[in-house]
């Protein structure tokens, strides 16, 4: 258990980042949230470890703004997605909320001892599965699950086994999914990206090339592309839209934290296409390190495919 002084540095720690760093996009006032901080340090300060986590972790969503969080330096999170690769959404059934998987991974742990979307989780290590808290999923070891089969009172056991983390200083802590996965069905072809891998979507552009010359050659003109349980990641989605339209157009913009403080204009960004190759990766580097990063993101200029016009993209609702 962390001792009250630790706790009190950890506190002064994350409010010193957060005025110094945060990306104030929901306009917030940070005298109003710092003293939000302050009236609620005496109870963090005496609190057990996990409702410390926790308290921490709701006065970061004041913030309002994506991509913040708070770990230990030993978090090994539960969160099944990043550990088992399956996503768990909490549904009514007989009465009380129940885990069910819903977006089950190619090649993950959950997909490797058979579970498959629609299956209810009941335990996890002979703990019972009760929403809202995750089940416990750690990385390194094996876990004993019962899951039940949809509209059968069948149950089975299976183990899920779930290798160490590679990338020890991520945050978060991510198994990567196998991402993009395809397959086709008659002249339609179905892409899975359940992530987008690698720092600056390099490496993934190159598999999702390799994926989509692979589904053209066997015919397909119609696509369906299917981000249900993506995690998100790099700059790789800049080649996955650069496959929906020939042309050369904006889909996004991204700003500096002083260009936001200060105002800005997007108009007046420079408009840059997302690099294709590591050699254009440097270049693009290279040309911002002497200038505001600010800038308006383009698609890559891939011409015209056979499923353009015939594309369908799922996203959960």
């Amino acid at each position: 258990m962390l001792e009250r002084a630790d706790r009190l540095k950890v506190i002064s720690r994350v409010k010193a980042i957060v005025v110094k760093h945060h990306f104030n996009i929901g306009n917030i006032d940070y005298a109003d949230w710092s003293r939000a901080v302050d009236e609620q340090s005496p109870t963090l300060l005496t609190a057990d470890d996990n409702t410390f986590d926790k308290g921490v972790r709701n006065l970061l969503c004041q913030l309002k703004s994506s991509h913040t969080n708070f770990y230990h330096s030993d978090t090994n999170p539960t969160v099944p997605q990043h550990v088992v690769s399956a996503t768990l959404r909490s549904v009514p059934r007989i009465g009380a909320p129940q885990w069910m998987f819903v977006d089950v991974f190619e090649d993950g742990p959950a997909a490797r001892a058979g579970v498959r979307p629609g299956h209810f989780l009941i335990n996890v290590n002979g703990t019972p599965a009760i929403p809202p808290d995750f089940p416990s999923f750690r990385f390194g070891q094996e876990h004993q699950v019962t899951i039940e089969l949809p509209d059968q009172k069948e149950t089975r056991s299976m183990v899920l086994r779930v290798p160490p983390r590679r990338a020890k200083g991520r945050r978060p802590p991510l198994l990567e999914p196998k991402s993009p996965s395809y397959r086709m069905l008659r002249n339609t072809g179905i892409l899975k990206i359940p992530f987008f891998s690698g720092a600056f979507g390099i490496r993934f552009s190159r598999l999702l090339d390799a994926s989509v010359e692979s589904l053209k050659a066997q015919g397909c003109d119609r696509l369906i592309i299917d981000l249900r349980g993506c995690l998100g990641g790099s700059l790789g989605f800049a080649r996955l839209v650069s496959y929906l339209c020939p042309d050369r157009i904006p889909i996004g913009y991204d700003v500096t934290r002083k260009r936001l403080q200060r105002g800005y204009n997007v108009a007046q960004f420079p408009r840059v296409p997302m690099p294709s190759s590591k050699l254009g990766l440097l270049f693009c580097l290279a040309r911002f390190s002497v200038q505001d990063k600010s800038l308006v993101l383009l698609t890559q200029d891939l011409g015209k495919q056979p499923f353009h016009g015939r594309v369908v993209v799922l996203v959960k609702g």
